[in-house]
């Protein structure tokens, strides 16, 4: 800690990185960086098993755009609080924050406002928060943390237990990695109820929950890595909205169903590296405005879609990609 006493950056410092320090706490100077490094736009902690403390929301840099909280086992807490008379449109500026591996922290006590959020190993960042926020309830004029994405991986809790949703009211983008419950419940359903993107990756469960056909204004959904998954649910008939659908490296996966021809605002259909698909639904000729079929590594659906018999249910779809693998290239539109 003496040491670091004696290092203070220059005030020009924009980037400010801290790693493998041992003490327990930070020198005066850093936990009021704000007032001595005012221009840091990017800040990085990370691999600071014993320390406790962290400087609060108030004292942080006033231009600050980045922060990255990791591999902080020990800290518990971090301080919101605004100073007094402070504009609560402190940090409009704030695009990302990321925390991992910090078990046992808590915001408190309330959620600073950034555009991306991204949590790992972090239960406490997702579950410490109060019980839920009625839609009748929830502030109109005075701000709660807004955000506009949110990727949230390896986490032990439950869904239904994520309540930092209740205070995203703006998420619109979605991206579930390596999370083994995906229960829900009314209050966080209503909470992704404005989602636009939802990404799920590398997920163990063999079917996808119904919430995720109740979400009425999502336009986009990749579905990667979650290799025990057989089908879509039929629930998600109802995502009337949907444009982009991506199907990625799912090896039971078996079969695109009948009701895809329902979704008539599908633009692009992307299927790659899942051989149990063989064919696709005649049902895809309803598909009008499809633009963009993309196959990769799907050697009999590839050769599905060569045959004569079904060309004409392709030959509505503007751009058509498949690849038959790395020694042979993509067969052009024009040329089938």
């Amino acid at each position: 800690m003496e040491l670091l006493m004696e290092l203070m950056p220059p005030t020009s410092l924009q980037k400010f990185r801290i790693s493998r320090y041992i003490s327990a706490s930070f020198p005066d100077w850093l936990m009021s960086i704000g007032n001595y490094l005012p221009n840091v736009v990017l800040m990085e902690m990370f691999d600071l098993p014993n320390c406790n403390s962290f400087p609060p929301l108030a004292q942080l840099p006033p231009n600050l755009r980045v922060l990255t909280l990791g591999g902080m086992e020990s800290l518990e807490e971090w301080n919101t609080t605004h100073s007094i008379g402070e504009d609560e449109l402190m940090f409009r500026e704030l695009e990302e924050v990321n925390i991992y591996d910090c078990p046992k922290l808590r915001i408190k006590p309330h959620l600073p406002r950034a555009a991306s959020w991204s949590i790992k190993g972090s239960d406490n960042v997702l579950i410490s928060w109060a019980e839920s926020v009625s839609h009748n309830d929830a502030p109109s004029s005075t701000p709660v943390g807004v955000s506009t994405n949110l990727t949230v991986e390896n986490e032990e809790v439950p869904l239904h237990q994520w309540r930092l949703l209740h205070h995203l009211p703006a998420i619109s983008d979605l991206h579930i990695e390596r999370c083994c419950d995906l229960t829900s419940s009314q209050e966080i359903s209503w909470a992704l109820g404005p989602l636009q993107s939802l990404r799920l990756e590398s997920l163990v469960q063999s079917e996808l929950p119904g919430w995720v056909g109740e979400l009425s204004s999502l336009q986009q959904l990749v579905i990667t890595h979650c290799r025990n998954l057989e089908e879509l649910p039929d629930i998600m008939s109802q995502l009337k909205q949907l444009q982009t659908l991506a199907v990625v490296m799912c090896d039971s996966f078996r079969q695109l169903p009948l009701w895809l021809g329902e979704l008539t605002s599908i633009e692009k259909l992307r299927i790659r590296l899942c051989p149990a698909i063989t064919t696709l639904p005649n049902s895809i000729q309803q598909l009008t405005n499809l633009q963009e079929l993309e196959i990769l590594g799907c050697r009999k659906l590839e050769q599905w879609c060569e045959a004569e018999e079904n060309k004409p249910k392709l030959a509505h779809i503007e751009q058509k990609r498949l690849y038959f693998g790395p020694r042979r290239a993509a067969i052009p539109a024009s040329r089938r």
